[in-house]
């Protein structure tokens, strides 16, 4: 089961989407409003922040603790052979693994982390 921080459709606030695979099922629930949807559509991810021009999301705690620790690394090429999660990394834009833009997403990481703290 995976969970997931999207946006309550009826509040807006976080709310979680958790994922069953087997069998397939999606329930989205809000703990501020108690809106509780079976197989939401159309859903947004909580965690998103504008950053260089795009839009940096993560799907949870997690994920973002992933990002930061790969953004964050100035030698990423030994990192990534050790990581499990290696063929995920290979696939991030462009943009966010720049040298240039390194510090303006970890501000934005860093901005999605204290979101996380302050809900």
């Amino acid at each position: 089961m995976t969970t997931l921080l999207v946006a309550c459709p009826r509040c807006c606030e976080r709310a979680e989407l958790a994922r069953r695979h087997e069998p397939p099922q999606e329930v989205l629930s809000c703990s501020r409003c108690g809106h509780i949807e079976q197989n939401p559509s159309g859903y947004r991810y909580w965690l998103r922040v504008a950053c260089c021009g795009h839009t940096l999301y993560a799907i949870n705690s997690h994920h973002l603790a992933l990002l930061e620790i790969y953004i964050a690394c100035p030698l990423r090429e030994r990192l990534r052979m050790h990581w499990a999660d290696r063929d995920y990394l290979a696939t991030l834009p462009r943009w966010m693994c720049l040298a240039k833009n390194r510090k303006r997403v970890l501000r934005g990481i860093r901005a999605l982390r204290n979101k996380i703290v302050d809900s």
